[in-house]
């Protein structure tokens, strides 16, 4: 009898909600496994930063996510602002803690590192794609101008 109640309450799709839930809470037990393989089973530092990499890789999933669903309910203005300033959160984090350790030139070199990637990442893909379609491109000079200043002032 108890049982029949239960199964009249039930939401329908409640099952298929609860299993969605936990797919997305099953990927929870990698990130601890840097922590524990450093301080419980003291693993060399090449193990540890093997096991990291999908523990912030789930992270940086989750606040991708986040923002994409924060992104639908506040417009596209403010949600594309939420998703290029949450988009970094890992690496800013991760810069956090190396700076911790004192060590300034590794997050300046990283910064730089993907300041360059980026730029050279939309070159490369602006590049291709416009060559796909024309042969020969062109470009405004005073925009180039503009976007070239900018580029060097960041």
């Amino acid at each position: 009898m108890w049982k029949q109640r239960w199964r009249r309450r039930r939401r329908p799709g409640g099952v298929a909600l609860a299993f969605a839930y936990t797919a997305a809470i099953r990927p929870v037990i990698i990130v601890p496994a840097a922590p524990v393989m450093h301080y419980v089973a003291g693993l060399p530092p090449i193990w540890v930063f093997l096991a990291g990499i999908p523990g912030v890789g789930v992270l940086a999933d989750w606040i991708r996510a986040a923002t994409e669903r924060l992104a639908q309910h506040t417009g596209p203005a403010v949600g594309g602002l939420l998703q290029v300033s949450l988009g970094s959160v890992a690496e800013l984090l991760l810069a956090l803690f190396v700076l911790a350790h004192g060590q300034a030139e590794v997050v300046h070199a990283r910064i730089t590192g993907s300041i360059i990637g980026t730029s050279l990442l939309g070159l490369g893909l602006a590049i291709v794609v416009g060559g796909a379609r024309r042969e020969r491109q062109t470009f405004k000079r005073e925009r180039t101008g503009q976007l070239s200043s900018l580029l060097s002032s960041s």
